[in-house]
């Protein structure tokens, strides 16, 4: 079966190719030989080490299979679309190891560099950014509902006058903040329910998590941010008085660190 997918005569699924674990890489270095070879050698002149160029490869030729070409005939378009299409089977087969899909990314944006080198694709590879959307959504649909309609509206309407930019940030500060009190304090359906206990016990969890950029705790400037866009919010929909608004205030100035001034020259 894999030497007929490998020449073109079947069309595999990308859910076919991850499930059932073909070896269409060894079979088509065998078909293709002379382009086998002239790729491991670009991959090892961009400094690839034997075993990562040989990875890369094996994956090209599965995304050569679904687009039904020879690997050195690929388009940086059916590369593209072939890389979406493992990397969603791959989720779909493994729902409970997202890091599953991680290895066929890898692999790709490297094999993209090795093709373009070896003058199979005429645009460079850019490094791709994941697309989390999903993994946002499913964050924020665990979460209360009444509790997450009044953040996410906040956040909607913070985002008619701020920028893309900082709507990100205050994003990911308030959903941190709900996914939290989802599995810290189940006894918050809402914003009302907050007293400001839990905001304690938040500070102090904030306090303790890694960066999410490693290196530790998280800064001092870190820590300010994260505070000072949550106290933010929580007096919005304090002056708002909405349906859900909290029943007193939560947050005060003292609660933010202060950041360290720089000295004078």
């Amino acid at each position: 079966m894999a030497w007929l997918i490998v020449t073109g005569r079947v069309r595999p699924s990308a859910d076919y190719l991850i499930a059932s674990k073909l070896r269409v890489g060894k079979v088509a270095a065998g078909v293709y030989r002379e382009f086998h070879a002239r790729f491991l050698r670009v991959a090892g002149g961009l400094g690839f080490d034997p075993k990562s160029a040989e990875l890369q490869w094996w994956a090209v030729a599965k995304v050569a299979a679904l687009a039904g070409v020879a690997p050195e005939r690929l388009t940086k378009a059916q590369l593209d679309t072939g890389r979406d299409q493992l990397i969603a089977a791959t989720r779909q087969l493994h729902p409970d190891h997202p890091l599953r899909a991680r290895p066929v990314t890898t692999r790709l944006h490297g094999a993209e560099a090795t093709l373009f080198h070896a003058g199979v694709i005429n645009v460079p590879p850019r490094k791709r950014h994941p697309d989390k959307s999903e993994v946002r959504a499913q964050q924020w649909a665990a979460v209360p509902s009444r509790l997450g309609t009044t953040l996410q509206g906040y956040i909607e309407q913070a985002g008619l006058s701020l920028r893309p930019a900082t709507m990100v940030r205050i994003e990911a500060v308030l959903r941190e903040f709900a996914v939290w009190l989802t599995a810290h304090a189940p006894e918050v359906a809402a914003v009302s329910d907050l007293r400001r206990a839990h905001i304690e016990r938040y500070k102090r969890h904030l306090a303790q998590r890694p960066s999410v950029r490693g290196g530790g705790r998280l800064s001092t400037i870190g820590l300010a941010e994260q505070l000072g866009t949550l106290r933010v919010c929580l007096d919005r929909l304090s002056e708002w008085d909405g349906e859900d608004a909290p029943t007193r205030v939560l947050m005060f100035a003292g609660d933010i660190p202060r950041r360290d001034q720089p000295l004078p020259r």
